[in-house]
Order: C-alpha cells, then sequence, then structure tokens
C-alpha cells in the first residue's frame, strides 16, 4: 500500500470530519457578534455539556466502525447488520434517557461550573432546546460508524457535509437572520441532527438492500450471542473510560478558564475551537487507519496490518507538519473571525502560540489510536489516557497557581503529550496481540 492509496481514503474521511468541529466554531463566531461575551462562555459551557454527554458515547460510532470493518473484511453478512443493530439499540435507549434526566443535567452541571450568572442564563437557552436532537445525534453516530466501517466513504462524506452545511446555515439564519440569539443557535443545532439521523437511517438501509422482517430475523437469533456481546461490552467500556479521561480533561480546562473571568474564558473558548479543528483533521487519519486496519484483521492478515501500522506513524509525523505552516499562515486572520471584541482578541493574541505546541503533542494520540479501534484492542487506548489524565491533574494546579492561564495551556499541552507518549509505547504490544489472535482463529 502506497501513501497515494492512504491518502485517497483518508482525504474524503477528513473533509468530513472536519465540517464537525466548525459547527462549533461557527457557534462560537456567532455568539462572538452579539452585545457581551458572556455569550461566547454560554456557547462554551453548552458546548461543554454536550460533549460531556455525546462523547461519553462516542464509542458508539469509532467501535461500530470498526466492528464493520471486521465483519466487511470476513464477507459474513449477518455480522455485518448485527454490527450495526446492536449498538443502535443502546443509542435509542441512551438518547431518551438524556431526554428524561435534562434538567439534573443542567442545573448540575451549572452548579459545577461557577460561571457567572449571564454565562448560566445563556447557557440554559442554549441547552434548552438541543437536548431534543439527543437520540437523533447518538444513532447518527452509530449510522456513520457503520457506512465508514464498510468503506463507505463518498455515502459519508456525502451525509456529514450536507447536514453541517445545513446546521451552519440554519444556525446563522435562526440566530442572526431572526434574532433568535442563543435560542436559534442551538435551534439551527438539533433540526441538523434530526435531518442526519434520517439521512443516515436511509444510506444504511440502501447499503443493506434486506427488509425489516429480515433484519428482525437476525436480530432474534443472534442479537444476543454472548461471545460477540461480551466482546462488544468490553470494546465499548474501554472507549467509554477514554472519553470520560479525555471529558475530564476539557471539564477542569473550561473550569479553570472560568476562574480567570468571563473574557479569559471567551479567549480559551476560540483557542479551544481552532484545537478542535486541528484535532478532527487528525481524526480524518485515524478514520482511514481505523478502517484498513479492521479490514486486515477481517481478512487475516498480519503483514496487511503491519503495514497500516507503519503508514500510521508516518502520518502522525507529516500532519502537524503542515498544520503548523497553514497555522502560520492565518494567524493573523482567523481571530477576528470568531468575535470582535478588543478585549478577547488581545488575550487569544498572547496565548495562541500554545496551539502550535498542541498540534505536535497530541498527533500521535489522535491518529495513532486508529489502528487500535480498527482491531478492536483499546484497552491499550483506555490505560494510555488513564496515565494521561493522572499526569493531567498533577500538573494543572501548580501551573495554573504560578503562571495563570499560560499554565492552563500548559498543562493541557502536558496531558497531549502524554497522550501521544503512552500510546506509542503500546503499539509493539498491539501487534503481537493481532498476530497471536490471528494465528489462533486460523487453527
Amino acid at each position: 500500500m502506497k501513501h497515494r492509496t492512504y491518502l485517497a481514503l483518508v482525504f474524503p474521511l477528513l473533509l468530513s470530519t472536519i465540517t464537525t468541529p466548525l459547527l462549533g466554531a461557527t457557534d462560537t463566531a456567532i455568539a462572538g457578534r452579539f452585545s457581551d461575551a458572556s455569550y461566547i462562555g454560554g456557547v462554551a459551557v453548552g458546548t461543554l455539556i454536550f460533549n460531556t454527554l455525546y462523547w461519553l458515547f462516542g464509542f458508539l460510532r469509532v467501535a461500530t466502525s470498526g466492528f464493520a470493518a471486521q465483519a466487511d473484511g470476513s464477507g459474513e453478512k449477518n455480522d455485518l447488520l448485527l454490527s450495526l443493530l446492536r449498538p443502535l439499540a443502546i443509542a435509542l435507549f441512551m438518547g431518551v434517557t438524556f431526554l428524561l434526566l435534562q434538567k439534573p443535567i443542567l442545573t448540575g452541571t451549572l452548579a459545577l461550573m461557577g460561571a457567572e450568572p449571564a454565562v448560566e442564563e445563556a447557557t440554559s437557552a442554549y441547552f434548552s432546546i438541543r437536548i431534543w436532537g439527543a437520540p437523533f445525534v447518538l444513532a447518527g453516530y452509530v449510522l456513520l460508524g457503520w457506512l465508514m466501517g464498510v468503506s463507505e466513504v463518498r455515502k459519508t462524506f456525502f451525509l456529514v457535509l450536507t447536514t453541517n452545511s445545513l446546521n451552519i446555515l440554519l444556525s446563522i439564519w435562526f440566530a442572526l437572520g431572526m434574532d433568535w440569539g442563543m435560542k436559534g443557535l442551538a435551534a439551527g443545532t438539533m433540526l441538523s441532527e434530526v435531518v442526519s439521523a434520517v439521512l443516515g437511517a436511509w444510506m444504511v438501509k440502501r447499503k443493506l438492500a434486506i427488509t425489516l422482517s429480515d433484519m428482525h430475523s437476525v436480530a432474534r437469533s443472534s442479537f444476543i450471542e454472548k461471545n460477540a456481546l461480551m466482546k462488544m461490552f468490553k470494546v465499548n467500556r474501554d472507549l467509554f473510560i477514554r472519553t470520560a479521561c479525555l471529558l475530564l480533561a476539557f471539564q477542569l480546562f473550561t473550569k479553570s478558564g472560568a476562574a480567570f473571568g468571563t473574557n479569559v474564558l471567551a479567549a480559551n473558548a476560540v483557542l479551544m475551537q481552532v484545537q478542535f479543528l486541528m484535532v478532527y483533521v487528525y481524526d480524518g487519519f485515524a478514520n482511514g487507519s481505523s478502517i484498513l486496519a479492521g479490514r486486515a484483521i477481517g481478512k487475516k492478515d498480519v503483514e496487511q496490518f503491519k503495514l497500516v501500522t507503519r503508514m500510521t506513524k508516518q502520518w502522525s509525523f507529516y500532519a502537524p507538519c503542515i498544520i503548523f505552516l497553514v497555522f502560520l499562515i492565518s494567524d493573523l486572520w482567523i481571530w477576528p473571525l470568531f468575535t470582535n471584541l478588543r478585549e478577547v482578541l488581545t488575550l487569544i493574541d498572547v496565548h495562541s502560540f500554545w496551539l502550535a505546541l498542541v498540534a505536535f503533542a497530541a498527533s500521535f494520540g489522535v491518529v495513532g489510536y486508529g489502528i487500535f479501534t480498527g482491531a478492536t484492542e483499546v484497552s491499550y487506548v483506555r490505560n494510555s489516557m488513564i496515565l494521561s489524565a493522572i499526569f493531567y491533574i498533577l500538573a494543572i494546579y501548580p501551573l495554573t497557581h504560578f503562571f495563570g492561564n499560560h499554565g492552563l495551556w500548559a498543562a493541557f499541552t502536558v496531558f497531549c503529550l502524554c497522550r501521544s507518549f503512552f500510546l506509542w509505547l503500546y503499539v509493539p504490544g498491539l501487534l503481537v496481540k493481532v498476530q497471536t489472535n490471528i494465528q489462533q482463529a486460523a487453527e
């Protein structure tokens, strides 16, 4: 496999994933056009709530992609269908649960954050509307992950690009055109989430080309097969823990930033949106590696898996170099796109150099985890994140105490660097585990 082959898969996935953080960036930019920095803070806290809710169940996309890729590589159609139905049942159940618990979720988060009253009011307006998209978001994770796993790259790109573009247009129209403010931002996002799930379900049905009665028959006979369910449970559990550690890092970051005042909170929110853009570029590479790794395991091809691993390592170095060059070119004009508040722009200018450091520190931690998820061997990812979270917690208080917001960004950089370092150390163990599993399956 050549770099051209790898990039032919990665590039459309990259284009599709990069539109996702553009949603948060658009909401932040629109809020930056309102009259007060509290609206940017409201978007930051509101986004943190939904990141917590949804990212905790991000395994619904990641694990589904890995299982679907392996089933697709093996050619087992029943396994391919079950790789969709099992996580979809979890997604719908948890989405309804979020709706039922929306009041305690909002109240508890606001109490923990300790933000100023104006920020809390803006957050409440945003949350109270967007929460109604929860079942559609989680179902959409499963549908998108399944389409990625079966290498429906064009459909994935069309789905994400179309619905995210709709999200951006609706948010601008509702918030600014119709002057609905924070509620308009939330309404635009929620409606696009509904459209995304419906369109994704239609695409999946066309790909499978089976009837509802066929789905019912397969689900009834094989849905609760013990070994398969245990494998799915272990993978999802480990990815859940991994995401919980990641969210802990972001929550501590936002909470610590809020303690420095509304302007610092707003500046960090803008910087973090650009950081998310970088991470989602990496995620495009991770998704490509996950598909290729899963397909290699489905075909029981150890050499192909090793080749995917080498390619992933190489691009975890090339990608941050490219991002750094883009950052140097765009640094002067990108920030006014988010806000015209002078105090916030001044703080952004002082702290923006940290993004360049984060780009290199986080690279392999994000790109490299694709080979682990494609192999559905994510205990290594879980362990690396737990270790990284421990180092982050140990670093954040002394660094913020002595260096303020610069210390906060330094602690976050330590977290990103640990993610990459520890995951890199686990690669040899992954290769041994994959080779052993394939040999046992052949016997």
